[in-house]
């Protein structure tokens, strides 16, 4: 008996409750293409912001990788951070807000590729993390950030899944 309606329960749901509907597709994924790199921007039942430029050009600098800062609304290192990355460097970045109602998800990503660290901000060149925004300064400092945005000009992001929020490999 229980496995009678279970099975019964399982169909039920599994063809919306016996109304048959003809599905169609209202709001596509707005996708960039650029140099081979495939990046899906705006995902179904997601709130994340994200500022990017056709085709990664910024300051006349094409741009073929991702730069992702994780961040939130009011932190001033935050802010820092993209005043160094966009008005120095002119990248671009693609901001998670870590208060989206994804939170959980965004924060065990977060977590998990920087570390175990708690703090925004979180930066990534395409999969490598930078730190927050005294790591980049200090790069920015000591010369070494010169080098990494060149890299992350140059190299593409091979892989992105719609369900990542920063390409990891």
């Amino acid at each position: 008996m229980y496995l009678t309606f279970f099975i019964f329960f399982v169909i039920f749901h599994l063809t919306d409750g016996f109304q048959y509907h003809s599905y169609k597709v209202v709001n596509p994924p707005q996708v960039v293409l650029s140099s081979s790199a495939l990046i899906t921007f705006r995902r179904q039942h997601s709130t994340v912001k994200m500022n990017t430029a056709s085709n990664f050009e910024n300051h006349g600098l094409i741009q073929l990788g991702r730069v992702t800062m994780y961040k939130k609304e009011g932190c001033p290192y935050c802010m820092k951070a993209k005043d160094l990355l966009e008005g120095k460097y002119g990248l671009n970045i693609v901001f998670i807000d870590i208060e989206s109602p994804q939170r959980e998800e965004i924060l065990q990503q977060m977590r998990t590729f920087s570390g175990g660290r708690n703090t925004v901000p979180q930066i990534f060149f395409n999969a490598e993390h930078l730190g927050g925004n005294d790591d980049i300064q200090k790069l920015e400092v000591d010369g070494l950030l010169t080098n990494k945005v060149d890299f992350v000009r140059k190299n593409p992001v091979t892989m992105m899944l719609d369900h990542w929020y920063h390409p990891w490999y």
